[in-house]
């Protein structure tokens, strides 16, 4: 459930994780508060949805209305990972990913299905009792390669792509073709300045394996 200004292609790649796992995945682009209320009507097991701090306002709409509709609720990004109490306690989450999470929500998913012991998942954070645990710290995803194409299909993507503007772009361009769409080719950043803050680790991990054809 992203922001709707700017194509938020994290999110595309959990859902084709979870879709690679078996599970049903709806994706919705939040854009209207009404039409999200209608929308979990349909009695989802989940909301999953995540971002920066600068979605805050947004992510908190979404999580109260994952409470209206009795959904738990599973938020991630960078917001969480910055903070994990904080926010987790903020935005009043079921259930928070620290770090990457296309590996991490097939296992924090699976193991509550089967009413596992939710301490031997790495890299999140739920509540037990009242209180906030915060699991062990999970290593970085090694091989990008592993995972799932980002699930555009979902968002409806091919529509926004039909539409695009030039101005719609990060550049600005005179054409309206070719149009791009975003893809994830490389995971943290080769510098660490410490004005920054790394989501994903602090090591850089670069896909070796993508071969694109336009």
């Amino acid at each position: 459930m992203p922001n709707d200004n700017i194509f938020p292609v994290g999110i595309t790649y959990i859902t084709a994780s979870l879709k690679k796992a078996g599970h049903l995945v709806d994706g919705i682009i939040y854009s209207n508060y009404d039409i999200l209320v209608e929308k979990l009507r349909n009695n989802y097991d989940f909301v999953a949805t995540g971002g920066l701090s600068a979605e805050y306002i947004k992510l908190k709409y979404i999580s109260n209305i994952a409470q209206q509709a009795n959904t738990k609720i599973i938020m991630g990004g960078g917001i969480i990972t910055s903070e994990p109490e904080l926010m987790s306690k903020a935005l009043n989450v079921d259930y928070s990913i620290i770090g990457e999470g296309e590996e991490t929500i097939i296992e924090l998913i699976t193991c509550i299905e089967k009413n596992e012991n939710l301490s031997n998942v790495k890299g999140i954070c739920y509540f037990d009792k009242g209180d906030l645990k915060i699991t062990e710290k999970r290593s970085q995803i090694e091989d990008l390669d592993s995972i799932p194409w980002p699930d555009y299909d979902a968002f409806n993507f091919s529509k926004r792509l039909e539409s695009m503007k030039p101005t719609d772009q990060y550049y600005y361009d005179i054409f309206d073709y070719p149009r791009e769409y975003p893809l994830v080719a490389s995971r943290s950043c080769p510098f660490l300045c410490t004005f920054c803050f790394h989501p994903a680790g602090n090591r850089y991990i670069l896909q070796t394996g993508a071969n694109c054809a336009f």
